[in-house]
């Protein structure tokens, strides 16, 4: 009896289980690439919602007529004093005249002839802090001038303690304290009680008194932010007698700026749905999905919508200027996208800044162009009613479905694969054990 050949393929039995694991996957990787597909196409919708949000941030740096409107500020005398823009300002001009600068109190003591050698006294001394408490400070024998310094810098507040070496004398070295802030109120007041310290006033505390187009004026500092609105003051120097004139003026150049990112962010938009619609050799390589925006309707929608809000009318009936052409900004027939004739655009901020602020900005006028742009964008990305957010929202439940799929689906094909291991290992014990007993059988046949 033989039993020879019944392993015949034996040896490929491994194989086949890995071609029928390879075959069982397959449908999973068709999932996995349809999933892929999806992702790359949410990812370029999301790339296409960035680029409007992006846009909608420049709409919205130029939608109220504060931020739409660029000033500068000029001084008569910018080595008296001169001004920042700081808020909401009117142009305009005024004359100030500053007879006193602000200053701080400073005290200093009659000098010794080291900093950390000489005994200062012991004792207690009294220095006013900030708030206008007595601050008792403990003097320990052996003090220095350095150790009083240090004493006062770390528990007073609102003054500070420095050594000074003035290479004068015999006692070159003096304890110098100073208030942190100027003006009157500002006043060092200090005890030195039995210490060895004798200070003098070397420098007395002030106001910053001036006029202000001829009314006095008076401030604790030389840096005044709320003389005038949205104007910060930086006084420099006292000079009575002369009148410094601060102008305010718009700032063509910078609000010009404004408009020419305005218009580059919407021919970002132009440009990318242009591109989107415009390259089906791309989309079909793709299956028309694959990081492609291959749905034309959405697309015509989002540029109509663009479009529209571009057009309408100006609300500023006041005006000058109705539309974008008349200030020098026109549309491409071809392309869609806005060039600027810059030399136009300056002539019409020149002769009517206010008329091209409305045509942009909203005010009691109504809204400009720049508020209706942005609320179409919004609109657009609305994640309950926008085409735009509809779209993302819909690719997201479709990605998150294909997840859990895919999820399930390898959890399957994985305990298939094992049972069929397992089967096909079954498979090849039994035939070991048919084998075993063929070349037991053998041995104990006679041989001729």
């Amino acid at each position: 009896m033989r039993v020879s050949g019944i392993n015949q393929g034996v040896s490929s039995l491994s194989q086949v289980a890995d071609d029928i694991a390879a075959a069982q996957k397959v449908p999973l990787e068709n999932l996995k690439s349809k999933h892929s597909s999806r992702v790359a196409e949410r990812n370029e919708y999301n790339n296409f919602s960035s680029s409007l949000s992006n846009f909608q941030k420049t709409l919205d740096g130029i939608t109220k007529t504060s931020d739409f409107a660029k000033f500068t500020s000029s001084s008569s005398h910018p080595d008296i004093l001169d001004a920042v823009i700081t808020g909401a300002v009117k142009p305009g001009s005024f004359e100030l005249e500053v007879g006193n600068l602000a200053s701080k109190n400073v005290l200093a003591d009659v000098g010794f002839p080291d900093a950390h050698d000489t005994s200062v006294g012991f004792g207690f001394m009294g220095v006013e802090d900030i708030h206008g408490s007595v601050k008792e400070l403990a003097i320990d024998p052996g003090s220095t001038l350095s150790d009083v310094a240090s004493k006062i810098n770390k528990e007073v507040s609102g003054v500070k303690a420095q050594i000074v070496n003035t290479g004068i004398g015999d006692d070159p070295f003096k304890l110098v304290i100073s208030s942190e802030k100027t003006g009157e109120a500002a006043k060092v007041i200090l005890d030195p009680d039995t210490t060895f310290l004798n200070f003098d006033e070397v420098k007395k505390a002030a106001d910053f008194t001036g006029t202000f187009e001829n009314i006095a004026v008076s401030r604790a500092t030389n840096q005044i932010g709320d003389l005038v609105e949205g104007l910060k003051l930086n006084v420099k120097k006292a000079d009575p007698g002369t009148k410094v004139s601060v102008s305010i003026a718009h700032d063509i150049d910078g609000t010009q700026k404004g408009i020419a990112d305005f218009v580059t962010d919407y021919n970002k938009i132009v440009s990318y749905i242009r591109d989107q619609s415009n390259n089906p050799a791309q989309a079909a390589s793709t299956g028309g999905q694959g990081g492609r925006i291959n749905d034309r309707n959405l697309l015509r929608s989002v540029s109509s919508r663009l479009q529209s809000a571009l057009t309408a009318p100006s609300a500023f009936q006041g005006s000058n200027y109705q539309t974008l052409a008349q200030i020098g900004i026109s549309t491409n027939a071809k392309t869609g996208e806005l060039a600027i004739d810059e030399q136009k655009l300056k002539g019409a901020l020149e002769k009517d800044f206010d008329g091209v602020a409305g045509l942009f900005t909203e005010g009691e006028h109504g809204k400009g162009l720049a508020s209706h742009l942005s609320n179409t964008v919004k609109q657009l990305q609305a994640s309950e009613s926008g085409v735009l957010g509809l779209r993302q929202k819909n690719l997201d439940r479709q990605i998150a479905a294909q997840d859990r799929q895919i999820e399930r689906e390898t959890e399957k094909v994985a305990q298939k694969e094992e049972r069929m291991r397992a089967h096909f290992q079954n498979i090849e014990q039994k035939i070991g054990q048919l084998e075993s007993q063929e070349r037991f059988m053998r041995s104990q046949m006679p041989t001729s």
